[in-house]
């Protein structure tokens, strides 16, 4: 069971700190939040948030959303939500500057090749 939420409840538990960014937006009429450091909620049906537990479940180790039957990774709804990228854009590589491709915190993302990134072969 997932804790119920509220929109005051997350905006009393992130006001506190400062360097915390919160952002609403909707993907396909489903509706998130979601924080500067890569913390993300959806919308449940019953009014309530649910935060989206950031865990691999992508066989490349990254986090994905499934969204009305469309998979979008977390670091690309992060990078969406604060109006870095177009969800339509399928030739924007999304790079990790830490190499942990599961901390989506906003200062990590980059558009740009990192300088100690190395492709995997």
């Amino acid at each position: 069971m997932y804790e119920k939420m509220t929109k005051e409840n997350l905006n009393a538990k992130y006001s506190e700190d400062k360097n915390i960014i919160l952002h609403e937006f909707s993907v396909n009429e489903t509706r998130f939040i979601c924080t500067s450091h890569g913390v993300l909620f959806r919308k449940m049906k019953t009014g309530y948030w649910k935060e989206i537990k950031n865990t691999k479940n992508h066989a490349k180790g990254y986090n994905v959303i499934l969204v009305n039957k469309k998979q979008y990774s977390r670091a690309k709804l992060i990078l969406f939500a604060f109006n870095k990228i177009n969800l339509d854009d399928k030739n924007k590589n999304i790079y990790h500057k830490n190499l942990n491709r599961l901390d989506c915190q906003l200062e990590n993302l980059t558009l740009e090749v990192p300088d100690n990134y190395k492709p995997k072969n």
